[in-house]
C-alpha cells in the first residue's frame, strides 16, 4: 500500500500511548499480511498437512485479531479495504506474469 504520512509516519505518534497504538498497528498489519501469503500458498492445494496448516492460519488468525487494540479496530479495517481493493486492480495479466515466474 502507498505510504501517507498523516497515518504512517511513526512521527505522528508522540506520546508513549500513541506510540503503543502506532506499534501495535505496525505488529498487526506485519502479522495479516504474513498469514495471508501463508494462505495464498496454501490456496488450491488439498491434502492434510494443507489442512493442519490452514487451522494453524485461523488460529494465527484469531490471535492477531485479540491482540489488535480496540483504537486501531477502524484503522485495520481501513487497511483490509485498501489492500482488496489494491490487489483488486492489479490487471490480470500481471497475476498471470507472476504465476508462471512462480512456475519457473
Amino acid at each position: 500500500l502507498p505510504f501517507q504520512s498523516d497515518r504512517d509516519s511513526r512521527h505522528n505518534y508522540r506520546t508513549t500511548e500513541q506510540a503503543q497504538m502506532y506499534r501495535n498497528r505496525e505488529e498487526s498489519r506485519d502479522a495479516f499480511l504474513r498469514i495471508l501469503r501463508l494462505f495464498q500458498d496454501l490456496r488450491g492445494k488439498l491434502g492434510a498437512s494443507e489442512a493442519g496448516q490452514m487451522e494453524s492460519l485461523e488460529s494465527a488468525s484469531r490471535g492477531m485479531l485479540a491482540k489488535l487494540f480496540p483504537t486501531n479496530l477502524w484503522w485495520f479495517a481501513e487497511f483490509v479495504c485498501d489492500l482488496l481493493l489494491q490487489i483488486g486492480l492489479v490487471p490480470l495479466e500481471e497475476t498471470d506474469k507472476e504465476v508462471l515466474k512462480k512456475i519457473n
